[in-house]
Parts: structure tokens; sequence; C-alpha cells
């Protein structure tokens, strides 16, 4: 259904047209053509009375000075460009999402000088290259566009950016990520294998997730991740990664996710890690746990899918609390007995004898 919403978000309260600020309350108010209403599971159930649609012409004179958080979701007449030329007045907004399918003239979005969050989905994320500058003070971007490609070359006009989130098909223009120098948090959601040597810069970056979807892999090397020493949480789930000798040296990682990595059997270079907090080695093709022997701070394992026999490695780790073993090769647990586990996951595996499970565990078998 052809549709178009606009959601206010403030901290009071409102009036637009015939409907009085004791209908609209103090959080949400949406515009679509039934009229002004209230958001109610998504959707946009309308006031009583008299209501009539409101456009993007009218949005100058339905924000009021004091609206900090807009919400716009447009997929009606796509082929005509959507105007967003009201909202470059208005200084108050901090936080704009914006989803449009068909044309969409982003320009006047450089003009918001307030604007501190960006969110853009489908055709918006698409037509993100055509913010040639600014907004300067954006903090974070998010595009959604998971089937189309999104050019990141417009990265280059936002130096105070410190979080992004891209999810697409592919990407282009990966290169202006280099000059991201506030840049803490990344992820990226992709479909196609990708170059990803401009992020060898970002040596303040602290939180990376580069994962692959629909099926398709965006790295098979990470030697690029070498130089990221400030990372504590790192995600490269679902790629084609074999060799881990690039996160040797990132000695302030807690996080790691390397789920999905169908090709991955050593983990050897990951044994200098002894600050890892959360280790996650799904779907791997991971049998020796040595590497993990030092590693003190542990405190969830995750291996489920995994040809994992042995578990000797595991006997002395102090600070081990969540194991997850289902479908793997494990028949012995006993070297378990004296860790203070609160959850194991035993489900689909070769374990019959359970009196090895120490004292106050929550079981899954």
């Amino acid at each position: 259904m052809r549709h178009f919403i606009v959601w206010f978000c403030a901290c009071f309260a409102m009036t637009l047209g015939a409907v009085s600020a004791q209908h609209i309350g103090e959080e949400t108010l949406c515009v679509d053509y039934f009229g002004v209403g209230t958001i109610i599971d998504d959707s946009c159930r309308p006031f009583p009375g008299p209501n009539r649609k409101v456009g993007p012409s009218e949005l100058s004179s339905a924000l009021a000075e004091k609206i900090t958080k807009l919400k716009i979701v447009s997929d009606d007449t796509p082929e005509e460009p959507y105007n967003l030329s009201p909202l470059a007045s208005v200084s108050s907004i901090r936080s704009l999402d914006l989803y449009r399918e068909g044309d969409v003239d982003l320009t006047p979005i450089q003009n918001m000088k307030g604007l501190r969050s960006l969110s853009l989905a489908i055709d918006a994320a698409a037509a993100f290259d055509q913010l040639t500058i600014g907004p300067e003070g954006l903090a974070e971007l998010s595009l959604y566009a998971p089937r189309l490609e999104i050019d990141l070359s417009s990265l280059a006009h936002l130096p105070n950016l410190r979080v992004l989130y891209v999810k697409a098909n592919s990407i282009k223009g990966q290169e202006s990520l280099g000059g991201l120098k506030h840049l803490e948090r990344a992820t990226f959601e992709l479909a196609e294998e990708t170059d990803f040597s401009s992020l060898t810069a970002l040596t303040q970056l602290k939180w990376l997730e580069i994962s692959g979807s629909f099926n398709g892999a965006v790295l098979s090397g990470a030697g690029f991740l070498a130089s990221l020493s400030e990372l504590t949480n790192l995600d490269l789930s679902d790629n084609e990664i074999r060799d881990l000798t690039p996160l040797a040296g990132l000695k302030n990682l807690k996080v790691l996710t390397l789920t999905g990595n169908l090709t991955l059997s050593d983990i050897s270079p990951l044994s200098g890690l002894t600050g890892l907090r959360q280790l996650h080695l799904r779907k791997t093709q991971v049998s020796d746990l040595s590497a993990l022997r030092n590693m003190n701070e542990l405190g969830i394992l995750w291996l489920s899918r995994t040809p994992v026999v042995d578990l000797s490695p595991l006997a002395e780790l102090p600070k081990l609390w969540g194991l997850e073993l289902k479908r793997t090769e494990v028949t012995d647990i006993t070297p378990l007995r004296k860790l203070s586990l609160k959850h194991l996951d035993l489900r689909g595996t070769g374990v019959t004898d359970f009196s090895f499970v120490p004292s106050g565990t929550k079981l899954k078998k």
C-alpha cells in the first residue's frame, strides 16, 4: 500500500490543524493519507474528527522549534523527487530517520546545523552521495539498503563521525573511511567481498563489525586489522577467514566473534589475547582449544557446531561461566568439574554421564 508517514518525537505536546495537544501527547505524531494520528504497532492510527494529509511542503509549519527527533516513512509517488527543503530551516532537530522508496533530494540535510544522528534507508541510503558538504556536527550515521550498492564517498565531509552502520549489498568509495579520525564504532553487513584496507589508519577504532550477509562473505583475509590496537570488540562473522595471525597483537580485545567462518581451524594466534572475556567460534572447524589455556579472563565460550572433542584446555579457566557445546563431538566433560559454570549447553553431543556437571549449573542436554 502506498503511504506517507511523518513521525515526530519531542519533549512537549503540540498542535497541528484541528488536532489538539491533548490528543497528540508528548512523544509521537504521524501523518499519512488518513490524516494526523498516533503510532501503534508501527502503523498510523488517525485521531477522531476531521483530518487531512500533511505533505512534505507543509513540514515547516508542522515542525515546532522544540522538535528534536523526526522520523519520515514514504513510499508514495516514487517517481517524484521527495522534497526535504522545509527541514533545512529547522535547527532544533538532532535526529532524523528517513525511509524512502523512490527519488529523494537529500541536499537540504546539509543545512541542518543541529543534526547529530542521521538514519537513511532504501533509496534514501542509496542517495547518500548527494551530500557534498556537512552537516559537520553529525556524530552517528546509519545507511540501510540491503539489496543496493551504497557510495560512501560523502563520508569525507563528515569529519566528526563517531558511529557508523552500513547494511548494503555492496559499497564503493570506502577509501573515504580513512579520514574518519574520530570514528569509534563501525558496523558493515555486506554480501560481496570488499577491500577495507582504508581502515588501517583508524587506530582509534574501538568497536568493529564486518560480517557477511545473504550467504556472501566480505573478507577472506584480516591483514588490515593488525594496526587497530585499540579494538575492544571485533565481530568477523560469516566470512572466509583462515589466518588469524593479524589479530595476535590486538591485546585490548575483550569480545571476539568468529562465528560462521567455515574454513577456520587454527586459533593458535589468539593465545596471547589473555584479556578476552567472550569468544564466539560457532560454525567453524576449530577442534584444538590449546590456545585458550591462559585466557584467565574468559567468561563466555561458544563452540556449537564445531568438531571439538577435548575440553582439557578449559579445565583451569577461573572465570568461565558460560559454555556452549551444542552439536560438537564432545563425549567427556570431566575437565569441567572444577569450573564455576552457570550455563552449559550439551544438546546434540555424545555426553551420557552428567555427574561431572558443576553444582548450580543451568544445563541444557
